[in-house]
């Protein structure tokens, strides 16, 4: 197993030296012996200038890869420097979660024997294989080579390459968050003009994969970044007509939560839109199909939020009296509703039993939940 394990280690070496790859893919299965004559590259398949590793052998190579690159990282010599860089390629390219193999490349990097363009190239190269992209390690592998490009090369980040990967990446493999976070870093140092740029790229993303929550929560920093009176308006109109095109989303209900939160802090949410769209939304519910699963979940968020707004007018109604007049009246009908639906969330416990605005305002201001808002003079959006 010794020697089949060289020549699997020797076959990889020589295609990934001598060739520019563009796709990695994992194969179920290893191909037909009867391949062996016509494929020189056997059991690997390579077309195009794309790569698939079977998966019975990937153990393989990571033992054998293993072995090699600690042979060579105890010495210095030149020679081995060469064989370390390749041993650890190899390793790192199958095993992104390998620690001491993305060290090494760092030193690698600092001594000029990689360059560190060409580390980015073998990163974006591992992140073609879905599993991969969710690496904390590469991720972070990947965050050094970019912090050490511009600190010691002066180089600029690549915004538009760098948000293509990530938005590649959480396609390859939903609610990555390994990769958001590192868009999270992006943006902490992308352009001021560039923000809305961000912001509307994202959006667009969320709108195709409604469902996954880490996109909404990048969408959320954005908008802390970008927020503007008319921005925050636009962006809640534009989530309105998500949540009726696609009913029954929990994560979109949170990011209008969210979105509601910002604009009454902003003293900027229209307090009479957010009533007629609670109802808007309850009347399609109730005038649709009440057995569809994504139905009965869409009016019970569409209560919840409405019990979420009479809570920002408690806080934020600015001593309104025909504003907490309404809350009241609809804090009590939303309960009623959620009671009929037999609500057991604990969002939907908060308000449980609140029979008047003193109890309302006594129970709230003890709830941990309500501790957690900010004060009317925050401004940290």
């Amino acid at each position: 197993m010794t020697t089949d394990r060289e020549e699997l280690y020797n076959t990889l070496c020589s295609i990934i030296s001598n060739h520019s790859l563009n796709e990695l893919g994992i194969l179920p299965a290893i191909p037909d012996e009867a391949e062996r004559s016509t494929n020189e590259y056997y059991p690997f398949i390579f077309l195009e200038n794309n790569l698939g590793i079977p998966l019975p052998v990937v153990h393989h190579i990571i033992a054998y890869s293993s072995s090699e690159f600690m042979k060579h990282r105890q010495q210095k010599d030149q020679k081995n420097l060469e064989d370390l860089e390749l041993s650890s390629k190899v390793l790192f390219m199958v095993n992104p979660d390998h620690y001491s193999a993305a060290n090494t490349r760092k030193s690698l990097v600092q001594s000029n024997i990689v360059d560190a363009q060409k580390e980015l190239a073998l990163v974006d190269l591992m992140f073609t294989i879905p599993k991969h992209s969710k690496s904390s390690i590469a991720w972070h592998h990947r965050k050094w080579i970019q912090n050490y490009l511009i600190k010691e090369k002066g180089q600029a980040l690549d915004f538009d390459r760098e948000f293509s990967l990530c938005e590649r990446t959480a396609t390859l493999y939903p609610r990555n968050y390994y990769a958001w976070t590192y868009r999270s870093w992006l943006l902490t140092r992308i352009p001021h003009i560039k923000r809305h740029e961000e912001y509307e790229r994202s959006r667009q993303w969320v709108a195709s994969h409604i469902s996954d929550h880490s996109g909404l929560q990048h969408l959320q920093r954005c908008l802390r970044l970008s927020l503007g009176t008319l921005h925050i308006k636009v962006h809640l109109s534009w989530l309105r007509e998500q949540l009726k095109r696609y009913p029954g989303h929990e994560s979109l209900w949170c990011h209008l939560r969210y979105c509601a939160y910002l604009a009454a802090a902003k003293k900027v949410l229209e307090y009479k839109t957010e009533p007629a769209f609670i109802e808007d939304v309850l009347k399609i519910c109730k005038d649709s199909d009440v057995e569809d699963e994504n139905i009965q979940k869409q009016l019970q968020l569409a209560l919840r939020y409405g019990l979420w707004i009479t809570h920002l007018v408690e806080h934020y109604g600015l001593g309104d009296a025909d504003l907490r007049a309404w809350a009241d009246l609809a804090m009590h009908m939303y309960t009623k509703e959620l009671e009929k639906l037999a609500d057991q969330s604990t969002f939907y416990k908060l308000f449980q039993g609140w029979s008047c605005h003193a109890a309302k305002k006594q129970q709230a201001t003890s709830s941990e939940y309500y501790k957690r808002l900010p004060s009317d003079g925050d401004n940290e959006a």
